[in-house]
């Protein structure tokens, strides 16, 4: 439950963040954006002697906010290698 909370508060917080800041998107692959992170996720997963693998399917083109996507790809992929095995 606890996790769940802060998952919320987390949610929250971006889409707090999301409305006030003016919205720079723009047209692109979000498999380009995971594909550019993987080598650190990769380097951050070695650290703590875990292995990551990448399998992308096709995806549309969205409107994304690049700086944002990235923050958010490694807050997720971090937060994901926290988790004990």
């Amino acid at each position: 439950m606890t996790e769940l909370d802060r998952a919320n508060s987390i949610i929250t917080e971006f889409l707090n963040l999301a409305r006030k800041k003016a919205n720079d998107t723009t047209l692109q692959q979000l498999n380009d954006s995971v594909e550019a992170l993987f080598p650190l996720i990769q380097a951050e997963a070695l650290l703590t002697d875990k292995y990551v693998s990448l399998e992308l399917e096709e995806c549309p083109e969205l409107y994304l906010d690049e700086k944002e996507i990235h923050q958010l790809i490694l807050n997720l992929a971090l937060n994901g290698l926290m988790v004990p095995f």
